[in-house]
């Protein structure tokens, strides 16, 4: 398996300026395209150390989470943003993605959004 990083500034979380550092970082890697077909499901793996706001910078920044949306639904792929936060936090009703943003941004672009601690059968057989 071939590893590809690359790393983008960004000055600001804008959302123009983090897209377009999101689409210059892809592009570094020969984009999405090699790796997501269409109507795979893409995980994206929020960090949600715990129930707060975005500016404290606990979490994964919303408008990085638009972003990356974006850009897998433009791959073909269907977003699916989820986490579980830390062990003192965890426990039901979504409250690290509703504080932090995430989940109002998911619901804004129509991306299913969960904390895994929620979901009844958190198992998947992937065949």
């Amino acid at each position: 398996m071939n590893t590809q990083v690359s790393v983008v500034r960004c000055s600001d979380y804008n959302d123009e300026s983090v897209e377009k550092a999101a689409r210059n970082s892809i592009k570094f890697i020969g984009g999405l395209g090699k790796i997501i077909k269409p109507e795979d499901k893409v995980l994206l793996k929020v960090n949600l150390l715990a129930p707060t706001e975005a500016e404290k910078a606990v979490t994964t920044h919303p408008a990085v989470v638009k972003a990356t949306i974006k850009l897998v639904r433009e791959a073909g792929g269907i977003p699916i943003v989820a986490d579980s936060p830390g062990f003192l936090f965890a426990g039901g009703k979504n409250t690290a993605l509703i504080r932090s943003g995430i989940k109002e941004i998911a619901d804004e672009l129509g991306a299913e959004a969960l904390q895994f601690e929620t979901v009844d059968n958190s198992f998947v057989e992937i065949v």
